[in-house]
């Protein structure tokens, strides 16, 4: 695969013990590394609840033990501002951007914070396979 172009994995990894939030896939470009989500509103909140994403959120891998910060963010708001939702069944989709991670399969860690409680978004242990990795073709 051609290293300058941009890499697409399709993801599908569900959240534990939580299973409203599911990394769809992520994009591997020279400039940065992007993590698209999927949420869905939780039942245990009359209006859903809200999301949010701390600014310090970073990607690390397995082979490292150098961070890779969060850049920016679409479709969420940072800390300590709060999407809040409007029912229990609505859906939301968002990305999250980072420095970004070299491309060579790896595992990687997204820490949104060190020590986390079941409703932060940390995930370990994703396989960035590039093996099943696609070449997005831009125009």
């Amino acid at each position: 695969m051609d290293k300058k172009r941009d890499l697409l994995l399709q993801l599908n990894i569900v959240r534990k013990p939580n299973t409203n939030l599911v990394i769809l896939r992520a994009v591997l470009s020279e400039t940065y590394t992007r993590i698209d989500f999927g949420y869905v509103a939780t039942d245990e909140y009359h209006r859903g609840g809200w999301i949010k994403m701390s600014p310090d959120s970073y990607l690390r891998t397995n082979s490292s033990e150098a961070i890779y910060k969060l850049t920016h963010a679409e479709n969420i708001p940072l800390a300590p501002d709060h999407l809040h939702f409007e029912s229990n069944k609505d859906w939301h989709y968002f990305s999250l951007f980072f420095e970004p991670i070299p491309k060579r399969s790896c595992k990687i860690d997204l820490i949104e914070v060190e020590h986390p409680e079941d409703t932060d978004f940390n995930y370990y242990g994703i396989i960035i396979d590039l093996n099943n990795a696609e070449e997005i073709i831009k125009p």
